[in-house]
């Protein structure tokens, strides 16, 4: 894979302590809280483990008053406890979420079946990211991974005629795509678009795999080195095990208004296959050249620590030995942020790490050029997207 960057040198710790990023200060609140925790192991573990786990979290917890996040763990967490053969009145509670998580994914996949097709037929390669990557792959029962939409990559080079197939199926944007004088700034900017059917469903079209690395050869590579798959019975691709490890994490640690679980629980199930090999020199050589070790060091560490993950001790040393420069170790801090820490400029905080990472090793004429694409792009999207609803009085939405 292509780096995006030189070799980076260890971090500044002059610049390190002026934006607050001492060795002792790395946030990480991606990573479960202790009843959380409980949760993932009640929901991952085998027999009699699972259970005492489940019995000490349902003692701390209220099913009416979980949070978003817990609740897409549930389904999982029946899955497993079911499988254990436990007789408890409380797995009826559980069970609502675990068939309608069944129904709402089948009907999601059966959804996206002809927006694939037609990419397809029209010569367009896709891969298929995140839940439905990981329903096609590893899960014996669909059911027990919800899916809030299905992910779908194509190339950019097939973008914008991507766009208008999905459009000629009858999805139609979630919000609008710019005009024609911006869109370009917006493919080059941006890493996908949301698309919703009449029905409600959701397709997240992407052109790169990752936000992280809006790079047409880091997204070749993954393209690459995909698997094939099928989603119900329509013939696709999805990352290999280690770039789908490298994904989950990254996406994982990215702040949510609802907490983050579910990357743990969807690494854990790639690693619980007995049958899945994982890359570990590829996994590692990626996340390097990328700049995106520390998420990587920090999720798998958790996994490994809390969680007993099948991940060798060298994959983890061998993390710990690469040097992370400060501007990556701030990028992490922003993405990782809550807008309350961040601040009233979390925003333009976000942007800016943003940018700063897509043009590390660019040289000058593409610094240039994707500045400006990203000052006019974000004030457009400021205009859309805050001042103009608060204008009508509608409060400032949190992505």
């Amino acid at each position: 894979m292509k780096t995006t960057g030189a070799p980076h040198p260890r971090s500044n710790r002059l610049l390190d302590d002026a934006l607050g990023l001492g060795p002792m200060k790395d946030h990480k609140e991606f990573l479960p809280s202790p009843e959380q925790e409980l949760l993932l192991k009640a929901a991952l573990c085998p027999a009699a483990d699972a259970i005492r786990h489940w019995q000490a979290w349902r003692s701390q917890v209220n099913l009416a008053r979980i949070d978003a996040g817990t609740m897409r763990l549930l389904p999982l967490l029946y899955q497993n406890l079911r499988g254990q053969g436990v007789d408890d009145p409380m797995l009826n509670q559980l069970k609502p979420f675990y068939r309608s998580s069944w129904f709402m994914n089948k009907l999601l996949l059966r959804a996206a079946v002809e927006p694939i097709a037609a990419l397809k037929e029209a010569g367009i390669p896709t891969l298929v990211l995140k839940g439905a990557a990981l329903i096609a792959q590893y899960s014996t029962e669909a059911e027990a991974r919800p899916m809030g939409d299905v992910d779908v990559f194509v190339p950019t080079r097939h973008a914008r005629k991507g766009i208008e197939i999905i459009g000629g199926c009858g999805w139609r944007p979630k919000s609008p795509l710019p005009n024609n004088s911006l869109f370009q700034a917006y493919l080059a900017v941006k890493h996908g678009h949301g698309f919703q059917n009449a029905s409600g469903q959701i397709i997240d079209f992407h052109w790169h795999v990752m936000d992280e690395c809006i790079d047409r050869s880091v997204d070749e590579d993954f393209l690459m080195h995909a698997v094939p798959v099928k989603i119900e019975g329509m013939e696709t691709m999805a990352l290999n095990p280690a770039d789908q490890i490298l994904h989950v994490c990254v996406h994982g640690a990215r702040w949510s208004p609802d907490p983050s679980l579910r990357w743990a629980a969807d690494v854990m199930t790639i690693l619980n296959r007995k049958d899945t090999f994982i890359d570990w020199d590829r996994l590692c050589r990626n996340a390097g050249e990328l700049r995106l070790t520390l998420p990587l060091r920090e999720a798998l560490g958790y996994l490994k620590r809390r969680l007993d993950a099948p991940i060798p001790a060298d994959v983890l040393k061998d993390f710990r030995r690469v040097p992370v420069e400060t501007g990556d170790r701030y990028h992490y801090w922003i993405i990782t942020g809550s807008p309350a820490r961040l601040g009233p400029l979390w925003r333009i905080k976000r942007q800016s790490a943003r940018y700063l990472r897509v043009v590390s090793g660019a040289g000058r004429p593409r610094r240039i050029y994707l500045f400006f694409e990203f000052l006019v792009l974000g004030l457009y999207e400021f205009s859309r997207g805050v001042l103009w609803p608060r204008l009508k009085g509608i409060k400032d939405p949190i992505p």
